[in-house]
């Protein structure tokens, strides 16, 4: 950011002026002067009434206006409910934060991922790193094979949040792009950092000499040094080694965050973005990760690579689960919305709510029917687009779907659970 300073005016020089001006003194003539006319009988007594009849037909004209707006929700008032045990009450649902970083070296070069959320109620949080030497999906062909940094170089920091949200089955309401330098800046708040390597950290020149650059044991590195760490990658070295260390060095920020006397200054005094993620997680229960993978051969020399099988996006299906329980989808249309109203009463309805979000959904209202003692379950679509939602939802929950017309809905999707469910 750049600053501009404003040099103050210089003070105003008073001049003396010589040349002759006219007299401003004016000039009164008294001779030929009239007086000025009698008002006109209107302005005096019919436009005072005019006045007032003009604010009495604003004011009911406002009145109504007014009453029509409040009246106009298909012919009811709109009210207020604020008891949520009353019918009718209605909540908008905060999804659970999450953040895409996408890690760089200084040049551009992607060098890993992390997958950040937080749990609100412990106040917590799970971070799963990525290796950007990941395979998305396995092939025969090495050919064919597309890995993560090449999403990244291709379609940036959107199409990596998408091609990673589509593999963890949730969107991120954050995403953030850092370098070498600007991650050096983050763990210079927390400095020295005590790092444990296992191996030698190695440069090769141009002409082929090696020198060791870290030698492997403990250290006690400083915020630029363990940047420099954290993206570093020995010569022929396999891309799961780099990975590894950079969940310890996640380890070891988490853990001076949390042992900070002044837990802003460790973070930066922001109220959103990477700060408050580093707050909960290093205050919190916190959980570290790596994506599930499994080594995956092309045959021959070639050395392996590493990707999901099914096995593999089983685990992290349970994993993003646990970590995301309230997700937003990966892109627009990837998660339908949904209203979840409790029909019976009983509160039952939230007992639904993980049931839906397995499903596919994304609840964004929680509340109760307008009337209680519904006695189906249903789902209701409110736009012929989401037809086909409704049927593989209802078909996932087992209830009904149906075609409700709803100008005033919250969602692509209302689900009412009834007390066909609770005897279920």
């Amino acid at each position: 950011m750049s600053s501009a300073t404003r040099t103050a005016d210089p003070e105003p020089q008073l001049r003396e002026t010589t040349t002759d001006q006219p007299d401003p003194t004016p000039k009164v003539r008294t001779s030929g002067k009239r007086p000025a006319p009698s008002p006109h009988p209107f302005w005096g007594l019919v436009f005072p009434f005019l006045v007032v009849a003009a604010s009495a037909l604003v004011f009911a004209v406002w009145s109504d206006g007014t009453r029509l707006v409040l009246d106009s929700n298909g012919g009811e008032r709109i009210e207020t409910i604020t008891d949520p045990t009353a019918p009718g009450y209605q909540a908008f649902v905060n999804p659970t934060p999450t953040m895409l970083v996408a890690h760089l070296s200084d040049g551009g070069d992607l060098v890993g991922i992390t997958v950040l959320a937080q749990t609100v109620l412990d106040e917590g949080g799970t971070a799963v790193l990525i290796s950007a030497e990941s395979l998305l999906e396995p092939n025969d062909d090495p050919a064919d094979a597309v890995f993560v940094r090449e999403v990244y170089e291709t379609s940036g920091i959107d199409g990596l949040s998408r091609v990673v949200g589509d593999l963890f089955g949730f969107g991120f309401r954050e995403t953030l792009e850092i370098n070498t330098s600007e991650l050096g800046g983050w763990l210079r708040l927390v400095e020295p950092l005590p790092v444990v390597l296992d191996d030698d950290l190695v440069s090769v020149d141009a002409q082929g000499f090696v020198e060791t650059e870290y030698r492997a044991g403990v250290h006690q590195l400083s915020g630029a040094q363990a940047a420099e760490v954290y993206g570093w990658l020995n010569d022929g070295e396999f891309d799961s080694n780099r990975t590894q260390r950079q969940v310890e060095l996640w380890e070891v920020w988490l853990s001076r965050v949390g042992g900070a006397d002044d837990l802003v200054g460790a973070t930066l005094p922001f109220e959103d973005g990477l700060s408050t993620y580093l707050r909960s997680l290093g205050t919190g229960t916190r959980r570290l990760e790596v994506l599930p993978l499994v080594a995956v051969s092309f045959g021959g020399d070639d050395p392996p690579f590493y990707a999901q099988t099914d096995e593999q996006k089983a685990q992290l299906e349970i994993l993003a689960r646990e970590m995301v329980p309230l997700p937003v989808g990966s892109h627009l249309g990837a998660r339908p919305s949904v209203s979840l109203l409790d029909g019976t009463g009983t509160g039952v309805g939230d007992q639904m709510l993980p049931l839906l979000v397995d499903a596919g959904a994304e609840v964004t209202v929680l509340g109760n029917a307008r009337v209680f003692g519904v006695e189906e379950t249903t789902v209701a679509y409110h736009l012929a687009d989401h037809q086909q939602d409704a049927f593989e939802l209802a078909d996932a929950i087992g209830a009904s779907a149906k075609f409700v017309e709803d100008l005033n809905r919250l969602a692509d999707l209302t689900v009412t659970v009834g007390l066909d469910w609770v005897g279920s």
